[in-house]
């Protein structure tokens, strides 16, 4: 359950800043940035990726927008039930991992849409299940902090989202459209990297604090 922000006080700037320090903040953070710069470098151009991959056109890409735009919903939600249920770590984990696999796999199945298109929508529900679960993540780690938190986390997914478009424009004029399905799976299998190092240092610290 989400902790309320209500009431809480103005924090300096430097305080704000002051979170950075803990590195199990700092390393979450750096989770969402990697997710959300490898759904922007796929999800960004994903119009031309149906019209010139897929040989899509006209009314077929709307409706697979449209259906992408519910699968993104699903993921919204799906995240929430996931976490009560799994615990946050295996959501998490298990959000960027088929979010890997996923794109692999359609960078080598572009022939067919019919197994093309279910990629698709497994990637965004993958990728919008770790939103609000990493949400919870991020407020367990620091409740007290709570609206610091998630505007920090915002931050981290708007820098993502902006790196990620620059890096699949320059994927795309210097290589070729597919190349943004083989970079977003990179980079989600990194953001499994940082993870690891977060999740351990986060039972690292909880140990310690449960020695003292």
């Amino acid at each position: 359950m989400i902790p309320s922000t209500q009431g809480e006080a103005s924090v300096p700037i430097g305080k704000q800043l002051a979170l950075f320090k803990n590195p199990k903040i700092a390393t979450a953070l750096v989770v969402t940035f990697f997710v959300f710069t490898g759904y922007s470098v796929v999800n960004t151009y994903i119009t031309p990726f149906l019209t010139s991959v897929m040989s899509l056109r006209g009314g077929i890409v709307s409706v697979i927008l449209l259906g992408l735009g519910i699968a993104s919903l699903i993921g919204s939600k799906l995240g929430g039930i996931s976490a009560d249920r799994m615990g946050i770590a295996r959501t998490l984990f298990l959000s960027m991992i088929v979010q890997a696999i996923s794109l692999v796999l359609l960078s080598i199945s572009t022939g067919s849409n019919f197994v093309a298109i279910p990629l698709l929508a497994l990637w965004t529900i993958a990728a919008w299940t770790f939103g609000p679960t990493q949400n919870y993540n991020l407020l367990s780690l620091a409740p007290e902090a709570s609206g610091i938190m998630l505007s920090l986390n915002s931050t981290f997914v708007q820098l993502g989202f902006a790196i990620g478009a620059g890096i699949g424009g320059v994927a795309v004029g210097e290589s070729s459209i597919l190349s943004i399905c083989w970079i977003g799976a990179a980079v989600a299998a990194a953001a499994v990297v940082m993870a690891s190092v977060s999740f351990g240092l986060t039972r690292t610290f909880s140990k310690r604090t449960a020695v003292r």
